[in-house]
């Protein structure tokens, strides 16, 4: 064996050393903020995990394979989270199974679910927050805090809300109102269900319903757009279909044609970019059209 080889094995030798110091190190310090960490604080930050990330890809210069630090690192960050919480467990929609299991590095247990409600039962996470009337949120002051999206999938249609006033008020009013309580709530990012042609300066009257719908799809967009959010993201698909699991004929050629989108492909398209955009640059997003929309589900787009 020659000198060269030898001496380079010692120099890896003594980096794999020097990088198993510099892990316990690392380690440790999240031990120590995990003990500096109020009660009841959440061991994952989706946010500030996405944003290292970003920031470690973009420091490379070709050399190393992204798929090369994004592995090291997912498991570093999963070895913290399982040291601050050992039954912390991550559920997934059914189809996500390989960016999940590598998401958890061998360290967080996994679920897989065919629907979100299973997905919240597992998990235990959701928050029922039962008020009088969407028309007056006060009644919701002290449950925004501390979260790191806002999701408004708010609808009605004309019919239901009986006059196109009423329309307005759900639609724009009750969104706006929202938005701006998660805007005080420092929430820094927001993501919303808008609509194909929606447009807050298109001119309108009540009895042209295509013309007012357009305008007020406009006016909800604005909610997110001009409160105080980082990031935010605009999805305008076409029809959706309410009922994947049992679809009629026409929701069948919708889907098969492009027209429709499941709304349970909408729902995780919206998490994965609420997972990704923390490491993009501020300002709003748009996602015109259900192709863009399903193209979010590559997992590629997560960092």
């Amino acid at each position: 064996m020659s000198n060269v080889l030898v001496e380079l094995r010692q120099k890896i030798d003594e980096i794999d050393h020097a990088l198993l110091e510099l892990v316990t190190r690392r380690l440790n310090v999240s031990r120590q903020i995990a003990i500096a960490k109020p009660g009841g604080s959440p061991v994952y930050r989706p946010a500030r995990e996405a944003l290292l990330m970003h920031q470690l890809l973009s420091q490379l210069d070709g050399t190393v394979e992204h798929k090369v630090v994004e592995r090291l690192w997912r498991g570093l960050l999963a070895s913290s989270v399982h040291s601050q919480r050992p039954n912390f467990k991550i559920a997934s929609l059914q189809g996500l199974e390989d960016f999940t299991l590598e998401f958890c590095a061998g360290f967080l247990d996994s679920k897989f679910c065919s629907t979100g409600e299973q997905i919240i039962k597992q998990l235990n996470k959701l928050i029922d927050v039962v008020i009088d009337s969407l028309h007056d949120l006060t009644q919701t002051d002290g449950v925004w805090e501390g979260h790191d999206v806002f999701f408004n999938c708010l609808g009605t249609t004309r019919s239901l809300s009986g006059s196109a006033e009423n329309f307005i008020k759900v639609e724009s009013g009750i969104s706006n109102n929202a938005a701006l309580m998660a805007s005080e709530a420092k929430i820094p990012s927001a993501s919303l269900i808008s609509a194909s042609g929606a447009n807050h300066k298109q001119w309108s009257v009540d009895w042209i319903h295509p013309l007012l719908y357009i305008k007020t799809m406009g006016l909800k967009e604005q909610s997110i757009i001009t409160n105080k959010f980082e990031k935010t993201a605009i999805f305008r698909p076409g029809m959706l279909i309410r009922s994947p699991n049992n679809p009629s004929l026409l929701e069948k050629f919708l889907v098969k044609t492009g027209l429709g989108l499941p709304v349970d492909l909408l729902a995780r398209a919206m998490i994965l970019e609420a997972q990704s955009n923390h490491g993009m640059k501020k300002g709003s997003r748009f996602y015109s059209g259900n192709d863009k929309i399903i193209n979010l589900m590559d997992k590629k787009s997560i960092y």
